[in-house]
Parts: C-alpha cells; structure tokens; sequence
C-alpha cells in the first residue's frame, strides 16, 4: 500500500524540524545534509532508470507479457479456425 521510502522521509523532515526547533543552525545543517542525500538518491535513480522502455515493476512486466500471450493465442487461433474452414474462415 504505501513505499516504505515515504516513511523515511516522513521520519527524516521531523527529525529536521525537531533539530531546528532545538537550534537554527543545527536545523539548517540538517537540512542541507537531507537535501542532499535527497539529490543524490535522485541522481541515483534516474542515472539507473536510463532506460524509458522497461517496465515500472514486475507486476507490470507480468501483465504486459500476459497481454501478448493472450494476443498470440487469439491469433492462433483464428488463424487455425480459417484453416480448417470454420466459422472466420475468410
């Protein structure tokens, strides 16, 4: 239901709002370093998700491989039926 990583960054902005209710300049120290694991994660993420054609996940790759199985089965088959002269033949 939920990604575990929205828990993390949920966990780290309070941890940073705590540390900048407790001193400014801690909290902005800790800001910049959150901001910049965050753009570094970003940078991560996008360097290995180069390539656009690849499925979001397995789920979508399943269902995508499901698609074309179900397409060439009803191709077969039509193709069978004209074939033997049933009711597509044409």
């Amino acid at each position: 239901m939920f990604d575990p990583k929205w828990f993390v960054i949920g966990f780290a902005l309070s941890v940073v709002a705590l540390i900048a209710n407790y001193d400014l300049r801690f909290g902005l120290a800790a800001s910049v370093l959150v901001l910049a694991a965050g753009g570094i994660y970003l940078w991560i993420s996008m360097w290995l998700a180069s390539d656009t054609d690849a499925p979001r996940s397995e789920r979508d790759a399943m269902f995508n491989r499901l698609g074309r199985l179900a397409r060439n089965r009803r191709k077969a088959r039509v193709k069978e039926l004209s074939a033997q002269g049933g009711p597509n033949a044409g």
